[in-house]
């Protein structure tokens, strides 16, 4: 009897999964990346979603609210790329100078706005996290 629930358990636990990342305003993930979402909801307008890896190891994060105290200096931003099919000027962050960061609004609602974050101790480590960023579909 105990097997058979261990198996009924083990059977749902990814459209468990599946129906929490639902209830998440974070956008889906590629399967190949092996990452999975955090989600927290800070009040009714502020909420993060972390990408982290089956280890708990942050590959990058949005932080969505009305405001952030992060302004991008022109003399901070270090390259341009995408989040999905958006273009972003990306900066440098004060922990080190290959973990970058950019800010973006939310076409949904425009008084919100996105602080994403890309920690990587090397080059290499930022390029892949990048390439998911790219990857994604954020919802218009």
């Amino acid at each position: 009897m105990k097997s058979c629930l261990a198996l009924l358990i083990l059977l749902a636990a990814p459209y468990a999964a599946a129906a929490h990342a639902a209830e998440t305003p974070c956008p889906a993930l590629p399967d190949a990346s092996e990452l999975q979402w955090q989600f927290h909801r800070f009040d009714e307008s502020s909420y993060s979603c972390y990408a982290v890896t089956g280890q708990n190891h942050l590959s990058f994060g949005f932080l969505v609210a009305p405001a952030f105290k992060f302004e991008p200096k022109a003399s901070e931003q270090v390259a341009t790329g995408r989040i999905g099919e958006r273009p972003v000027n990306w900066y440098r962050t004060a922990l080190q100078p290959t973990s970058w960061q950019s800010l973006l609004s939310l076409d949904s609602n425009p008084a919100k706005v996105v602080h994403v974050f890309v920690p990587a101790s090397d080059a290499s480590t930022l390029q892949q996290r990048l390439s998911v960023l790219e990857s994604l579909s954020l919802a218009p």
